[in-house]
């Protein structure tokens, strides 16, 4: 299995994931790179520690649906990593906290 690139988009196994993926194309990139800015930045802060996913998406002022893969995709590529912590989103729901990987190096 090979490693996503930062900016590499992540392709689906179904017809409906593919033309999802096709759609996001020219944002995904952008996300990701901002998602990952924030985990890293948050991630240096004793107290957050790092980001849940609804946290990286409030903060961009995007919909959680365009940035929970892009989450997906960083930790597929091992930029992100679970803190082994957990918050409360808004909607009361437990959710990993995400920190920037220190083994990671951008390509």
């Amino acid at each position: 299995m090979s490693q996503l690139g930062l900016f590499d988009v992540a392709r689906g196994k179904t017809e409906t994931s593919a033309d999802a993926a096709r759609k996001i194309e020219d944002r995904a990139q952008t996300l990701r790179e901002h998602a990952f800015s924030l985990i890293a930045n948050y991630s240096l802060i004793p107290y957050y520690g790092g980001l849940i996913a609804d946290e990286v998406a409030g903060l961009m002022g995007e919909d959680i649906l365009a940035i929970r893969p892009r989450v997906s995709e960083l930790v597929k590529m091992g930029a992100i990593e679970d803190t082994g912590r957990r918050r409360l989103n808004q909607r009361g729901n437990s959710q990993r906290v995400w920190r920037r990987s220190p083994s990671f190096k951008p390509q």
